[in-house]
């Protein structure tokens, strides 16, 4: 199709069916990446299914929920290498099928050896997710509305935060652990066969052209292949690039220690809460970013905004957040919890979007998915991973609010750090990118 022949209606007939192309192509690709937060929040819940079923100890519970993300972290570097070198369709599809096993070992098997090794799966199978459904929405959509799209799916995925609590624990309730585990392979059989049938690697791959090129704002792209080592070498050369990672590590810590591993604990041992109420608080958490992911693409439509003050906007709220624990812990109220909570909802939501916009920008989309998969392999790693052991550490056996007041002030001065390696990222197309054949 030659673009300088079209008509105008022509232009947007075209412009029609690579938008349709487009939502077919995500759609399941998106639930895919909904059903992967639901697994990797999930292991609290179907952890403490596990101690009370199969009379686990806390250093069995510790092993099986932290497996996941110590071969997640690990698995993400070379994950996002093979996207860019074979494709992020293909990508997804083959990391699905170790989710399928990894669910289907988890609901079939009473050995804890076996579970360790599900969850490892799991994670294994989940590193290429989000380095491909990055790439896929950078393929399908315009360059200047990734940001806004992916901050809507990433308000989609909370379906699955929230789902992997309360409703996973009625169902386990309800069915009983294995039924409630494999209803979930199920899920995860389903979407592999939909995205083999209907997701396409991008307009080209079925002789469309991108919306940016029909209106004249891009041209088409060279095809070439890129060796993913080269790719790599050259992104872990660049200072910038650092600093923007350097970034993700201290929000991805942050969120992960705040939320997901001492969330319910700091709560309800810490501050005394009982019953419901640490629910209810982190559930304002989950509201919060999925309000803020809708919002996100009106708001960088703003005169003045772009990914990076977003990017430390979010910042801005999380170091509030977090310095309300670290400083006012003993005094926080339910009503001024639900506020640190919602902030760091808010933050989280928007950082998780426009710090890996400012991430492909920096280096094309051509190595997007390498840069991801590094970018995700250092935040699980050191930002979840390791800040979540330092964490046990500093946290008594007690779970004392000083301890936990401690705990936050590891992790605030973390999320300054973060903050000042953005502040000095540029949200610019790096020189070392900078080809012809990229767009």
């Amino acid at each position: 199709m030659d673009v300088n022949t079209l008509s105008d209606v022509q232009r947007a007939e075209a412009i029609k069916k690579t938008n349709k192309a487009a939502a077919l192509s995500l759609a399941p690709v998106i639930l895919a990446y909904i059903v992967f937060v639901l697994i990797r929040t999930s292991g609290g819940t179907v952890g403490k299914d596990l101690v009370e079923e199969l009379g686990w100890d806390p250093s069995q519970l510790a092993m099986f929920t932290s497996v996941f993300s110590y071969v997640y972290s690990f698995a993400n570097l070379p994950g996002g290498m093979l996207v860019d070198r074979f494709g992020a369709k293909r990508l997804i599809s083959c990391s699905y099928i170790f989710m399928a096993i990894g669910s289907l070992i988890l609901a079939l098997s009473n050995s804890y050896p076996m579970m360790l090794v599900a969850r490892g799966l799991m994670g294994f199978g989940g590193a290429v997710v989000f380095s491909s459904l990055s790439r896929l929405i950078a393929n399908w959509t315009k360059a200047t509305a990734y940001s806004s799209v992916n901050s809507k799916v990433m308000a989609a995925s909370k379906i699955g935060t929230f789902y992997a609590a309360t409703p996973l624990a009625a169902m386990i309730s309800s069915m009983g652990r294995r039924n409630a585990v494999l209803s979930i392979a199920v899920a995860v059989v389903v979407i592999l066969v939909a995205i083999i049938i209907l997701t396409k690697e991008d307009p080209a791959s079925i002789g469309l052209l991108t919306v940016d090129e029909l209106e004249g704002r891009a041209k088409p792209a060279v095809k070439k292949a890129q060796n993913p080592f080269k790719g790599i070498g050259k992104i872990i050369t660049q200072p910038m690039v650092w600093l923007v990672v350097i970034g993700s590590v201290s929000m991805n810590g942050a969120i992960n220690t705040f939320i997901t591993n001492f969330g319910r604990t700091m709560l309800a041992k810490g501050a005394g809460f009982e019953g419901a109420v640490p629910t209810n608080i982190i559930t304002v958490n989950t509201i919060a970013g999925i309000i803020s992911g809708l919002l996100l693409g009106a708001m960088l439509r703003i005169k003045g905004t772009n990914s990076k003050n977003m990017t430390l906007l979010s910042f801005g709220m999380f170091i509030v957040a977090e310095a309300m624990v670290a400083f006012g812990f003993k005094s926080l109220t339910v009503t001024t919890w639900s506020v640190v909570y919602a902030l760091i909802g808010f933050a989280s939501s928007i950082e998780v979007t426009t710090i890996y916009a400012m991430l492909k920008t920096q280096v094309t989309v051509k190595n997007f998915g390498t840069a991801v998969g590094f970018c995700n392999f250092a935040a699980w790693l050191f930002g979840t991973s390791i800040c979540t052991t330092i964490w046990g550490k500093i946290i008594d056996a007690e779970f004392s609010a000083g301890s936990f007041m401690n705990a936050a002030r590891f992790q605030l001065a973390v999320s300054v750090v973060g903050c000042i390696c953005v502040v000095l990222a540029k949200d610019v197309l790096l020189p070392a990118f900078a080809e012809k054949e990229e767009q």
